[in-house]
């Protein structure tokens, strides 16, 4: 449970600093934070069921992806690191992806019939 709170704190911290620094609005829910991936340096990602968010370590949204950029669902159910790599799991599949300057980019993207609703880390492998 202790996650889930520092989750929606997370959130509410980030809605209203984007609020307050005039962001353009997210036209998608994303009030549902379904996982948490601390970011080395501050800042988090945080998956939620309308996209993947990135929260800057002042507490501001830096930037939302949805399918519509490109990521195999809009739902993300998990956040994974190994190595340099960033997984996410989503409704349709999972994807490999890396945060550039410009936002998220999908390195290998793994379509399927199947939610990806959890990751795992086993060695040098999800």
């Amino acid at each position: 449970m202790r996650g889930a709170v520092a989750v929606g704190i997370v959130m509410t911290i980030a809605a209203t600093a984007a609020a307050d620094a005039g962001v353009a609005a997210v036209h998608t829910d994303t009030g549902e934070a379904r996982a948490c991936l601390p970011l080395a340096g501050g800042g988090a990602l945080v998956g939620t069921g309308g996209g993947l968010i990135r929260v800057g370590a002042d507490g501001a949204i830096a930037g939302t992806w949805t399918a519509s950029d490109g990521l195999p669902g809009t739902r993300i159910d998990a956040i994974a690191e190994l190595a340099d790599a960033l997984w996410i799991g989503t409704d349709p599949g999972a994807a490999e992806i890396s945060l550039t300057d410009a936002g998220v980019a999908i390195t290998r993207a793994f379509p399927g019939r199947r939610s990806v609703r959890a990751l795992a880390r086993i060695g040098a492998t999800i």
